[in-house]
């Protein structure tokens, strides 16, 4: 019955997992976009975007990566409860 009650929040750790992962990817997509020397030669507005999604993503992935912090903190407490 006791890992019955664990399993929601392991299925939270393990969302915030794939959300960090694909998050991860998109970042890592965007500053090879980025690094591309030929992007500042063009429409600054479009340079201009991708910093901003990239500060986007960021922002994204740290408030992701506390939640799955603070729900595998929240697993390994309940899980050595009892």
């Amino acid at each position: 019955a006791r890992r019955a009650g664990l399993s929601p929040l392991r299925k939270e750790i393990q969302q915030a997992e794939k959300r960090i992962a694909n998050t991860q990817k998109q970042l890592d997509e965007l500053e090879l976009r980025l690094s591309d020397e030929s992007l500042y030669e063009g429409d600054p507005q479009e340079s201009q975007n991708l910093l901003k999604k990239r500060a986007e993503l960021r922002a994204q992935l740290g408030e992701t990566e506390a939640l799955w912090m603070e729900k595998g903190d929240l697993l390994e407490q309940q899980s050595t409860e009892n």
